[in-house]
């Protein structure tokens, strides 16, 4: 007899992911496993601000990364059993699993992206980001701009702030300008 998404349920938590988790191959009928890579600065202020991380992290190493690395994170929910694999200098990287009665949302979070921009179709041609276009509102003065930039959009996101009255509190609107890959077919 197998369990319920309830019966998982109560075992299961958030864990933080920098972007996209890989699908690791072990096969399981009960769990899907993948790779997650956790920002070792993330991890540095989770510490620094009173909380426990599950084992020791040197937090006095520097990496190559910079605060906008925190922009690409977001919270994946496991089941317990979250297993430490290795680190290098920016990141930690953890092996954690899923409960099988949960793929169809994960299906989704593998389907082909463009830097997580999801493709219409399931298009699997080889495309490429060509630049970011961010029009930035201020919601103090309402002052509007717009930026082209490349193709990260957690940099071009990191510390922003209103040019005229530095409110941190904008909306932020933005489009990716994509360009076919002449590499390809």
């Amino acid at each position: 007899m197998s369990k319920t998404r309830e019966e998982y349920t109560a075992r299961m938590g958030y864990m933080p992911s920098y972007k996209f988790p890989e699908q690791l191959e072990i096969l399981d009928e009960e769990f899907i496993y993948y790779k997650v890579r956790v920002p070792r600065l993330y991890i540095k202020d989770h510490i620094e601000s009173g909380k426990v991380w599950p084992h020791d992290v040197d937090v006095d190493i520097v990496g190559t990364r910079d605060g906008s690395v925190m922009l690409g994170v977001f919270f994946l929910p496991v089941y317990t059993g979250v297993e430490y694999l290795e680190e290098d200098v920016d990141f930690l990287y953890y092996k954690v699993r899923v409960p099988a009665i949960f793929s169809d949302y994960y299906k989704e979070i593998n389907k082909p992206t463009i830097r997580g921009i999801k493709l219409k179709n399931d298009e699997m041609r080889e495309l490429k980001t060509g630049l970011f276009e961010i029009t930035f509102t201020c919601k103090s003065c309402g002052h509007a701009y717009t930026e082209i930039g490349g193709d990260d959009l957690f940099r071009m996101l990191y510390e922003r702030d209103c040019p005229y009255c530095y409110c941190t509190s904008l909306d932020v609107k933005s489009k990716a300008i994509v360009e076919e890959d002449m590499d390809g077919d």
